[in-house]
């Protein structure tokens, strides 16, 4: 599987590639073009795929061509109502005098893909406001059918139980799904970003008729490093992000003043080194880094070499990178002294929501030392440096 799945990550990031003939031919050879597409399926990166192997014009067996042009023709069209749904809500926010701005996948294909929903796959629309903001947005968005994904007692209790959980990530924000099932997540704080500077350097993109404001250009890449890094690169939740990292690093290599930007704001937040990875991701795999390999630090190193661990091996317990993590320690303490059974309700219900099986305390805690015992010296290493730059950076 990694076989395949490497040469096609390469694949998705350069769309105007020419994938190597003897790669397309070993693949043919084995068959291995269903197990390609179930990998790009998993990665969500059939519109990727999809776009390449028609610009390539690359031959594919009948049948696999027929179930890669329904796949790409289904997200094609789950993407565009998703898209709508979210500008519509973007517009009624704004015209209700709620500043927003978008990020991640819808400010993506407004800045990456010219607005196109063919090239890029979305489950949910994610917008920015501020938490000043939060209660009016709530009361807009529900008047138009919206629900939490996640049910609450309170939004106070809510937000308590973000402050207070590491899982989160250093974000805060509540999922929305309206009556037709589209999503929407609300956020009002996204790490050490802080939302004013934000909002001061969002720019407007046309996405289906719609002027939708967006996150920058450096701070979109950001975002990505951000995403990637709060799902510690696992390769199976960040496909998208080092597909998108390569747009990005692309659209920056002809703005040198966004560059400069990007640079000055990865280093004031300490998002140096997870970008820096996400290049040597992209130069192992063929796609073209934003920095040289010899400029890459000994920290990005390791948080390139643990995504290629965790390529070949499987994810690692996400629970690891809490060890020794004192502020872990402090937010689940506080969150047992508002009432551990609420707590540990509301902790069972994001893992059920995020698809993840709930465990009990005991049941996690066994799985964690077996976890640590089973981890080879190496990666400890690794773990030790994302569990460092998380830190710097939630």
């Amino acid at each position: 599987m990694r076989l395949l799945a490497a040469p096609f990550e390469s694949l998705s990031v350069d769309p105007a590639s020419t994938l190597p003939g003897k790669v397309v031919s070993e693949i043919g050879e084995s068959n291995g073009w269903p197990a390609v597409i179930d990998v790009c399926r998993r990665w969500r990166l059939i519109p990727a795929l999809e776009t390449h192997v028609t610009r390539a014009q690359l031959r594919l067996p009948s049948t696999e061509r027929m179930l890669l042009r329904r796949e790409a023709m289904s997200q094609f069209a789950r993407t565009s109502v998703c898209l709508r749904a979210g500008c519509e809500a973007i517009h009624s926010l704004q015209n209700a005098g709620i500043k927003v701005v978008a990020f991640k996948g819808l400010s993506i294909i407004g800045l990456l893909h010219g607005g196109a929903p063919q090239h890029r796959m979305i489950q949910d629309v994610d917008i920015l406001i501020s938490k000043n903001d939060l209660l009016s947005a709530l009361k807009l968005l529900q008047s138009r059918g919206y629900r939490p994904s996640v049910e609450y007692q309170s939004i106070e209790e809510y937000i308590a139980f973000l402050g207070n959980s590491p899982g989160a990530a250093g974000n805060q924000a509540i999922s929305l799904s309206s009556p037709q099932g589209h999503d929407l997540d609300l956020h009002w704080k996204l790490g050490k970003f802080k939302t004013d500077d934000v909002f001061s350097m969002a720019q407007t993109v046309k996405i289906l008729g719609f002027e939708i404001p967006v996150v920058r250009s450096s701070l979109g890449l950001l975002l990505t490093a951000h995403h990637a890094l709060r799902n510690d690169l696992v390769p199976d939740e960040i496909g998208r992000d080092v597909l998108d990292c390569q747009g990005w690093f692309r659209l920056l290599a002809d703005m040198p003043g966004e560059f400069v930007q990007l640079t000055e704001l990865a280093n004031r937040l300490g998002f140096f080194d997870v970008v820096q990875a996400m290049s040597l991701i992209l130069q192992q795999f063929g796609g073209r880094p934003l920095f040289a390999e010899a400029s890459v630090g000994r920290v990005a190193r390791d948080l390139a070499a643990l995504y290629q661990y965790q390529l070949e091996f499987g994810p690692l317990n996400t629970d690891l990178t809490y060890l020794g993590d004192r502020r872990a320690v402090r937010q689940v303490l506080s969150g047992a002294l508002t009432g551990w059974g609420k707590y540990v309700r509301y902790m069972r219900a994001f893992e059920s929501f995020n698809g993840e099986q709930p465990l009990s305390l005991g049941k996690r805690t066994s799985r964690l030392v077996r976890s640590a015992k089973e981890m080879p010296l190496a990666q400890w290493q690794q773990v030790r440096a994302l569990s460092r730059v998380k830190r710097q950076t939630l």
